[in-house]
C-alpha cells in the first residue's frame, strides 16, 4: 500500500512539474518566436543573416567551453551528492563560459565589429548561461523556479522592444545588446541564490580539473554544434540571400523543439533518480515518449499551414523561403522525438549512444547543405535537415546495446517497429533529394525564355522576329497557384500576337519571370530587374518590358527609387533609342488596395515619367475591377490563378502589340 502511494506521489508531482515547465516554455517559445519574427522583419535579410551567425558561432563556442555541464548537472540526482555536484558544476562552468564571452565582446568592440554582431554574442551568451541555469534548478528538482526563469528569459527582450516602440524609439544594435546582456546576468544570478555563498566557496575553493565524465558529457555537448553549424556550412557555398531565407527558417522554427527539451529537463532528473528502479524507470520514459510522440504527430500534421502563416507574418521579401520554412518544421517535430529517446540514455549515464546518433546525421546534414548550397537549389535545401533528424532518428532507435536493463527498455517491439517507419521515410527521402538533385534546371532558370507558337516559329523561318524582352516576377513566372504553361499570360499573349501580322515579321516574347526579384529585392534565383535586362538585352531585342514588383515593398522608399532610377538608366545607358515600359503593381484582391502598393505605383510613375518611359498602372487602369463568378487569387492570398493571368493577358497583349508595331525585325 505504501509503494502504491509513494508511486501515486510520484506521479502526481512528476506531472505537476511536467505542466508547469511545459505551460513555461510555450509561453517562452511563443515569446522567442515573436521576438525572431519582428526582428526578422525590422532588419535587412543579409543583417538578419549576420545576427543569427554570431548567434550561432556563440552558441557553439559556449557549448565547447562548457564542457557538458548543462547536461551533467541534470542526473546529480544518480551522483548521491546533488548539492554539492551542483555547485562544483556551476562554479566550473560560469568561470569558463563568462571568461571567454566577456573577453570575446569587448574585443569584438574595440576592433569596431558591427553592433549587430556583438549583439548576436551577447544572445548566445545569455542563451548559453540561460540553459545551465535551468538544467542546474531542475537537477536540484526546483522545477518551478526553473519555469520562471525561462518565462523572464523571453519575456524581457519583448517587453523591451514594446516598450522602446511606445516611447518611439527603434530597436537598435545597441539596445539588443544591453537587452542580452541583462537576461545573462539574471541566469548567472539565479543558480548563486539557490546554492548561497558558503558553498560557492567551497566550490570554488575545490575547483577539480576534468575527469572521465567530463570527457564523455563534453563529447555529448560538442555533438550539438553540428545543428548551430548548418547556417555556417551553407554560408560556405550558397549566396547571402539563401543564407539568410535558412537563417530565418532556422531561429522561427527553433522553438518547436523547445517543448521536447523543457519535458526533458524534468524527465532525465526523475529517471536518474530511479537508476535502480527498472520498473519506475520504464514508466516514466514511456509516459514521457507518448507525449512527445503526439506532439511530433501534430507537427507533422500542422507544417504546411504553419509554415504559410510564418512567411506572411515575416513580410513578402521571404515568400521564396515557404517550402524551406515547411521542411524545417517538420525537421523539428522529428528531433523532438529524438530528445525523447535520447533522455533515457543520458539518464542512464550512456551519452556515447546519443553522440554517436548525433554525429552521424549532424555530418549527412551538413555535407547535404554544402552540395544544395553549391547547386544553389533554394527549393531542395528543406530535405537536408528533415533527412539529418531521420538518420538521428534511427541511429537511436537501433541501438543494438546488450546486457543490463537498458536493453529491455531500448529494443521494445514499439520502438523496432517506429525505426522500421523512420528506415521507409528516411529511404523515400533519400529518394526524392537524388532525384532533385538530378531535375534538370527549367529553361528559365537558366536564360531568358523565347515564348514561341506553331505560327510564329513557321514565319520566323524565311527571316527575324521582332523580339520583346519582358522582366517580371511570380506574376509573369506563374506559381503552382496559376499561370504555368499555357496559362501563363505571356503564353497567352504570345499566342494572340502570333494569330495577327503587326510587322513584315512575327513577334516573340522572351521572358524572364524570376520569383522573389524586383527592382531591389534579390529572388529565388539571386537577380534583380536590373540583373536580367543586363543579361538577355541583346542588339536584336526591340523593346523592353518591366513588370512589377510588390516583393520591393519591404524596403524603403528612397533606395527603392534609387534602385529603379539606376535600372531604367541602365538601359538608356545601353540601348539610348529603346522603348521601355514600365508596368507597375496589381492589386488583384477584393478588398480596398493597399496604401504601399498606392505609393509604388506612384514612385514608378515618376521614374518612367523622368527617364521617358511608358507607365502602366494595372490598379488606376481597374485591370481587376470587372465582376466574376470566382477568385482570381490564388489559395496562398498572394498570386493570381490562371483566370487572374488571362485578366493580365488581356490588357498587356494591346501594350505589347504596340511595341510590335513598332519593332523592327532583326
Amino acid at each position: 500500500m505504501s509503494s502504491a502511494i509513494d508511486q501515486s506521489h510520484t506521479g502526481t508531482r512528476i506531472r505537476t512539474d511536467a505542466a508547469v515547465r511545459i505551460l513555461a516554455r510555450v509561453a517562452s517559445s511563443a515569446m522567442l518566436g515573436v521576438f525572431l519574427l519582428l526582428l526578422a522583419r525590422a532588419l535587412p535579410v543579409e543583417e538578419f543573416g549576420q545576427f543569427v551567425l554570431a548567434y550561432t558561432l556563440g552558441v557553439v563556442t559556449g557549448l565547447a567551453v562548457g564542457f557538458g555541464a548543462p547536461i551533467r548537472v541534470m542526473r546529480v540526482s544518480a551522483s548521491g551528492r546533488d548539492d554539492r555536484t551542483a555547485a562544483d558544476l556551476y562554479v566550473a562552468h560560469t568561470i569558463a563560459v563568462s571568461t571567454v564571452f566577456v573577453v570575446a565582446g569587448a574585443g569584438f568592440v574595440l576592433c569596431g565589429i558591427p553592433l549587430i554582431v556583438v549583439a548576436g554574442v551577447l544572445f548566445a551568451f545569455s542563451d548559453t548561461v540561460q540553459n545551465f541555469a535551468q538544467n542546474f534548478l531542475s537537477g536540484i528538482h526546483a522545477h518551478t523556479a526553473a519555469s520562471g526563469l525561462v518565462v523572464v528569459q523571453r519575456a524581457v527582450p519583448l517587453l523591451a522592444w514594446g516598450g522602446l516602440a511606445l516611447s518611439g524609439h527603434g530597436l537598435e544594435a545597441s539596445a539588443l545588446a544591453l537587452i542580452f546582456a541583462c537576461t545573462a546576468v539574471t541566469a548567472l544570478v539565479v543558480p548563486a541564490v539557490f546554492i548561497g555563498v558558503r558553498e560557492l566557496r567551497a566550490a570554488a575553493g575545490e575547483l577539480r580539473g576534468p575527469n572521465s565524465d567530463t570527457a564523455r558529457y563534453w563529447a555529448l555537448a560538442m555533438s550539438g554544434t553540428l545543428a548551430q553549424l548548418q547556417v555556417s556550412a551553407l554560408a560556405v557555398a550558397a549566396p547571402p540571400l539563401t543564407v539568410g531565407y535558412f537563417a530565418m527558417a532556422t531561429r522561427v522554427t527553433g522553438p518547436l523543439t523547445l517543448l521536447s527539451a523543457a519535458l526533458s529537463t524534468v524527465a532525465v532528473p526523475e529517471l536518474a533518480r530511479s537508476i535502480d528502479d527498472a520498473a519506475t524507470f520504464d514508466r516514466i520514459y514511456r509516459r514521457y515518449r507518448n507525449v512527445v510522440l503526439a506532439y511530433c504527430i501534430v507537427v507533422v500534421i500542422a507544417a504546411w499551414p504553419a509554415a504559410w502563416a510564418i512567411v506572411q507574418i515575416v513580410g513578402a521579401k521571404y515568400e521564396p523561403a515557404q517550402t524551406l520554412v515547411f521542411g524545417m518544421i517538420i525537421a523539428a517535430g522529428i528531433s523532438s522525438l529524438s530528445q525523447a529517446i535520447s533522455s533515457k540514455h543520458i539518464a542512464a549515464g550512456r551519452p556515447g549512444t546519443v553522440t554517436t546518433a548525433i554525429v552521424l546525421g549532424g555530418a549527412v546534414t551538413l555535407a547535404l547543405l554544402l552540395l544544395t548550397g553549391a547547386l544553389d537549389r533554394l527549393d531542395a535545401i528543406w530535405l537536408a535537415p528533415v533527412a539529418g533528424q531521420l538518420l538521428v532518428l534511427a541511429a537511436l532507435l537501433s541501438d543494438v546495446h546488450e546486457g543490463g536493463r537498458m536493453t529491455r527498455l531500448i529494443r521494445t517491439h514499439w520502438e523496432k517497429a517506429l525505426l522500421t517507419v523512420t528506415v521507409v521515410v528516411l529511404t523515400l527521402t533519400a529518394g526524392v533529394a537524388f532525384a532533385g538533385a538530378r531535375e534538370p534546371q527549367d529553361a528559365a532558370q537558366r536564360a531568358g525564355v523565347e515564348v514561341t507558337s506553331a505560327a510564329s516559329t513557321s514565319r520566323s523561318a524565311d527571316g527575324g522576329a521582332v523580339k520583346i524582352l519582358v522582366v517580371g516576377d511570380s506574376f509573369t513566372e506563374g506559381t503552382t497557384y496559376g499561370g504555368k504553361g499555357s496559362s501563363n499570360w505571356t503564353r497567352i499573349a504570345q499566342g494572340r500576337l502570333s494569330a495577327v501580322r503587326l510587322n513584315a515579321c512575327p513577334v516573340l516574347l522572351r521572358v524572364s519571370g524570376r520569383g522573389g526579384a524586383g527592382y531591389l529585392t534579390t529572388g529565388i534565383r539571386h537577380t534583380t530587374f536590373a540583373s536580367e535586362a543586363q543579361r538577355l538585352l541583346t542588339p536584336d531585342v526591340s523593346a523592353i518590358v518591366l513588370v512589377g514588383s510588390g516583393n520591393d515593398l519591404s524596403h524603403p522608399s528612397k533606395q527603392y527609387r534609387a534602385a529603379v532610377n539606376d535600372t531604367i538608366r541602365a538601359v538608356r545607358k545601353a540601348r539610348p533609342e529603346l522603348p521601355v515600359v514600365i508596368v507597375g503593381l496589381s492589386w488583384i484582391h477584393d478588398a480596398p488596395v493597399a496604401p504601399e502598393y498606392l505609393r509604388a505605383n506612384r514612385l514608378l510613375a515618376d521614374a518612367a515619367k523622368r527617364h521617358g518611359a511608358s507607365f502602366v498602372d494595372p490598379i488606376r487602369s481597374g485591370w481587376y475591377a470587372a465582376p466574376r463568378d470566382h477568385s482570381i487569387v490564388g489559395a496562398d492570398l498572394r498570386h493570381p490563378t490562371d483566370e487572374g493571368h488571362a485578366i493580365i493577358a488581356d490588357r498587356m497583349t494591346p501594350v505589347l502589340e504596340g511595341l510590335a508595331r513598332r519593332g523592327s525585325c532583326e
